[in-house]
Parts: structure tokens; sequence; C-alpha cells
């Protein structure tokens, strides 16, 4: 008899409602949670059998005795006893094993990304011509001082930073990584969204290259060490804007991480805004393992080829944690989430061998 029949002449039983004087204190259905539980555990394989041994052992009992006489009360009885004393050994395998696992295994940390608070900053809100203003704040480097990081936020864009310098919208990477590029001896300048309005759909424009310009302007009033654009995810259509009308002495070198490169809902893309006129060094990141549907990775080399008259390399990178149940979220391998040190050296190295 296979296993579906097996179940289904059980739970016959059950909705009969029949009066035996059976202690079924165990039923399929309790040992279906037990099985289940330890197989979502995932890293006790121990607890996974065990469970299925009591399944199995259930649908023995069901299949060899008949509940409705003395004699296979009494087996069914017995098998109970059994089954209960296995419950107990997984119960307690399972636990010794899990608190084995958490001995000897050093999960991904992230917890210091989740909720980062950059200190010792200072925001500045810059007039622009046509009205209204454009909020940034600036991060100084925690050592000596080798450059500064001119970051464009994703997403909508809006980091709503206020005006004591904390930050409402902090898990997108250019902010959750502003701590790694300080202690390596980069300022961070973060571009907030324009009057907390969405930037979908507006980095490409002309108009949002003249809002870049300014924010330029103030960097380097701001340091005299070299300017590098970087822009993640939407932010990186930001980023080609501001290189491609920076010539070539405006900045060191752009940098695109994880780049909106297929058209969707911002109904924009990097390469609307003007690749052919970037003359800068440009280093294109890619995840190999970002799920976004208009940020693949596939798309790396394309991006690449679209800067024609500058120096361009691709930076490959892997892993992450998917935290977010949004594939294009901060918290995924999207974002880097889990593995930004790994991805900020790789990104400085280049950055270095770059200037030399």
């Amino acid at each position: 008899m296979g296993l579906a029949n097996k179940i289904g002449r059980y739970e016959r039983l059950r909705r009969n409602r029949l009066k035996t004087h059976v202690p079924y204190f165990i039923d399929m259905t309790g040992a279906d949670r037990i099985y289940f539980t330890f197989r979502s555990g995932g890293l006790y394989p121990m607890g996974r059998l065990c469970a299925q041994s009591i399944r199995l052992r259930i649908v023995h009992a069901i299949n060899q005795t008949s509940p409705f006489s003395p004699e296979g009360g009494s087996m069914l009885q017995r098998l109970y006893a059994r089954i209960f004393l296995t419950t107990l050994f997984c119960l307690l395998g399972s636990h010794a094993m899990a608190r084995e696992v958490r001995n000897h295994t050093q999960p991904i940390s992230t917890q210091s990304e989740e909720s980062p608070k950059p200190e010792g900053g200072m925001v500045s809100d810059l007039p622009l011509p046509g009205g209204g203003f454009q909020r940034v704040l600036y991060l100084p480097p925690s050592r000596d001082a080798k450059g500064l990081m001119v970051m464009f936020a994703g997403g909508t864009g809006e980091l709503d930073i206020e005006k004591n310098g904390d930050i409402k919208n902090a898990k997108n990477f250019v902010v959750r990584s502003s701590d790694l590029w300080r202690d390596r001896g980069y300022g961070v300048l973060l571009v907030d969204a324009l009057d907390h309005q969405s930037l979908r759909g507006q980095r490409s424009t002309a108009a949002y290259a003249e809002v870049i310009a300014k924010v330029l302007a103030f960097a380097r009033e701001t340091t005299r060490t070299p300017l590098w654009v970087l822009g993640t995810s939407q932010g990186s259509i930001a980023a080609m804007n501001a290189a491609s009308h920076a010539g070539r002495n405006g900045i060191a070198g752009l940098i695109l991480t994880e780049s909106v490169s297929i058209l969707g809902g911002s109904h924009e893309t990097v390469f609307d805004a003007h690749p052919e006129n970037v003359r800068v060094p440009s280093l294109i990141v890619a995840n190999r393992d970002d799920q976004c549907k208009v940020a693949l990775p596939f798309m790396a080399n394309a991006i690449a080829q679209s800067v024609r008259d500058a120096p361009v390399t691709v930076l490959r990178v892997s892993g992450g944690v998917q935290r977010s149940q949004d594939n294009c979220g901060s918290l995924s391998p999207h974002g880097y989430y889990g593995i930004r040190e790994q991805v900020v050296d790789g990104i400085v190295d280049w950055m270095q061998k770059t200037q030399r």
C-alpha cells in the first residue's frame, strides 16, 4: 500500500471518530508537524531523519493493525510507546546537535549593516537656481584623506537626511558602506533626493545634471583630494550622468555598482545618461548572484562597451544574503548585503591601481 493510501486510510478513521480504547496521543498530523519543523531548520539532518522515522512508525501501525480489536489496540499501544520514546530521543539529540552547530559555525555577520549611524558628519543644503535645495551629508575620513566618494543611492534616492545628520532610510549600500570607506581614508558625500521627492525617471536628464554640477562644486570646496563618483542600482544612472558631464578633469573616476541597465518602472537606464561622453576611468561592479530583474549581472559587459572613450574595468563579485523579499532591495545580493567589505576592498584596490 502506498504512503498516500496509508495516510488516506488513517484520515478516514479520524473522520469517522470511532471510539476505541487506544490512546492516540500521537497522530499523523503531529508527526507531519515534527517532520516539517525539522526540515525547515535545514541544519539538523538528525532531526529530519528522526521525524521521518516517527512518521513511518505511525504508518506502519496503521497498516499492520486494526484499532477495533483488543489485540490490535494493544499492539498500537506498544508502537505508540516506541514512537513517544523516538520523539523524545529526536528532541534531545537534535537540541544537542543544534548546540554543536552553533559552537562550530561562524555565519556571515550582518548586524552592523542594518542600522548604521554615521557620526561626525556635516549637513549642507545647497541652493538651486530654480529654487529649493539639494541636501548632502559630508562624512570625513577616519584617517589620512585619500579621496572623497560622492555617492548616489538607489531606489527613489530618498535617504531622508535630517538636519542633525541622522538618516531615516539607511539600508542602502552607500550608507551601509560609509564606515568602511572612512576607515580606508576616503571621505563620503551622500546625496539625498530633491525636496523628499522620488528621483525615478529624473536621473538621466539635463536638469538633474545641473543639480549634480552643484554637488560636485561643493565637493571640490570641501576637499583637495581626488573626487570619485559612485552610484548603486538606480543611483548608477545619476553617477553616469555626473561623469558624462564632468569632462576629463572634473573627477578621478566613475564607479557603477549593480547598475540599472534593463528598462523598468523608472523608464531610464545607465544607457540614457550618455556613457559615450564619459572620459574618466570607469569601474563596473557586478554581483553574479544579483537577481534584480533590471540590473542583471550579464549586462556588465554591455555597460562597459558603452563607455567608448575611457578605460573600463569590470569587477565581478559573488555572494550576499537575501534578507529582503525584493530581489532589488538593499538587504539582498543586489545591495551587497553580507559582502559589503569584500566589494569595498575590491573597489579600493582598483582605485589605487588607477592612480598609479
